[in-house]
């Protein structure tokens, strides 16, 4: 076979490729599909993790961090600040927060935000653990209806706070030096703290909160009288200047006090929430405890003159009571003044009792006896006031409202009364009572006021409990009246 034979049959061999198509989907396409799938599930699972995402305005943003703040409740971390932006005018910060689903309540009504930073003030440190942390936002749930833009609070509401024991609600005119962690003190012993405050939304006053320690909170009764104890107290009077002042933390850290009266006098056990009023001082609580204790009586005059709220009212120049208040009648022909007689001067007032205006110079003047002038006291000069005196024979004692004529000058004869009544009168209407106490006393010994000798009133002024039954004084086989 020749070359060119051979090369001919070699050229017929050869087959042709076959070529197959392939039906389906390449591995190579399963990995981004299966990548999308773990994507949608974990995003799904952020979802349904993710609570509501609320706005909160704050007054001051320093400190607050997008993607980094985070929103705590009781140290529990319940969601993180989105965004941080100004207000169109400049004045405030608007902050977007995404809460977690478990913080559902925190975007409801009643939900209060504020912000937590280090701070140092003359009531102490508080903030302490942001300076490693950083500042973060703190929350308590609401338990209204849905809401989902809230307004920052500048202090703690007194739910956020932890502190076991009795939570109280007090009512001021004004803040004074009172702050968060001002001491509570009961006979000048810390037995609780300030928690918070706000300006009452009439602008009236200031609303305070405050807690009592679980171990003391059995002396708060409903008679308990809270007062500032800040600061030192100066008065200057007729009988000079009288300092009188508190504890020195009161006086460096600003605080509360509040006493209460002993046995049944003080009412029954206060729960979590009950209200007082914050005196200014303690002369304050003494003066109402005074008034509603006292006996209250309306008197008639065609003139004021130069009687005021707050002057004295006395008794052969020995101050028992003062002048409440002065206003017009209701027809306008007479000016009524309310004066009030102290607890332990009210058998004093009797029907045919008489009151006149201690204030001023009187002077008469008589052809042949000349010009008279007459005056009262230096201190009732000065003080002004009004005065009474009662006959020999007194008539029976009045009640809370009674009203009296009041004349404009005292006559001779008035000035020499000298009735049977005072210490023997009061111990005879107060025996009844005593004798009830202390058969009460006899058949549960232990009860008395002597089982609880911690909750126990202040003194009244000049060192006289208020009110208390006086021991009649014998001298000569009678007693001895005022």
């Amino acid at each position: 076979m020749s070359d060119e034979e051979s090369l001919h049959s070699e050229e017929v061999e050869v087959t042709e490729a076959l070529v197959r198509t392939r039906r389906g989907v390449s591995v190579v396409w399963l990995v981004p599909i299966f990548a999308a799938v773990i994507a949608g599930g974990l995003w799904l699972q952020a979802l349904r993790a993710s609570g509501p995402l609320v706005t909160v305005v704050f007054d001051d943003g320093s400190s607050l961090e997008a993607g980094k703040t985070k929103v705590q409740y009781d140290g529990v971390e319940v969601g993180r600040i989105e965004t941080v932006n100004l207000s169109a005018d400049l004045a405030t910060v608007i902050t977007t927060i995404q809460l977690d689903s478990s913080a559902a309540r925190m975007a409801q009504e009643g939900a209060e935000y504020w912000v937590v930073r280090p701070t140092i003030g003359i009531g102490g440190v508080s903030g302490l653990e942001t300076l490693v942390s950083g500042s973060y936002i703190g929350v308590v749930p609401g338990r209204g209806s849905d809401k989902r833009s809230f307004t920052g609070v500048g202090q703690p509401p007194m739910s956020a706070t932890r502190i076991p024991g009795l939570q109280l609600h007090l009512t001021s005119k004004s803040l004074a030096s009172l702050e968060v962690g001002s001491p509570v003190a009961f006979r000048q012993i810390q037995v609780g703290e300030i928690t918070g405050y706000v300006l009452r939304e009439d602008r009236s006053g200031v609303d305070l909160t405050l807690v009592v320690y679980d171990r003391h909170k059995h002396l708060v009764r409903e008679e308990s009288r809270f007062y500032n104890a800040s600061g030192v107290d100066v008065t200057l009077g007729g009988s000079g200047l009288k300092v009188e002042t508190q504890s020195v933390a009161a006086m460096l850290l600003g605080g509360v006090s509040f006493l209460t009266p002993t046995g049944d006098s003080a009412g029954s056990a206060v729960a979590d929430g009950a209200q007082f009023v914050l005196h200014s001082d303690l002369a304050a609580v003494r003066r109402e405890r005074r008034i509603r204790m006292g006996l209250t009586i309306i008197l008639e005059s065609a003139a004021l003159g130069s009687i005021k709220k707050g002057d004295p009212v006395s008794y052969r120049e020995v101050e028992v009571g003062e002048v409440l208040k002065a206003a017009l009648a209701a027809e306008s022909a007479n000016v009524l003044v309310h004066v009030n007689i102290w607890p332990k001067y009210t058998a004093l007032v009797r029907e045919n009792s008489v009151f006149w205006n201690a204030s001023g110079v009187k002077a008469h003047f008589g052809l042949f006896s000349g010009l008279d002038l007459s005056m009262e006291s230096l201190e009732s000069l000065i003080a002004g006031g009004v005065a009474f005196a009662t006959p020999d024979e007194p008539g029976p004692r009045v009640a809370n409202g009674a009203s009296f004529r009041i004349a404009t000058k005292s006559e001779d004869n008035w000035l020499s009364w000298a009735p049977k009544i005072g210490r023997v009168v009061d111990t005879v209407i107060r025996a009844p009572v005593r004798a009830v106490k202390k058969s009460v006393e006899v058949m549960d010994p232990g009860k008395g006021e002597a089982s609880m000798p911690e909750v126990a009133a202040e003194p009244a002024p000049d060192g006289e409990p208020v009110p208390q039954a006086h021991t009649p004084q014998r001298h000569g086989g009678r007693h001895r009246g005022l």
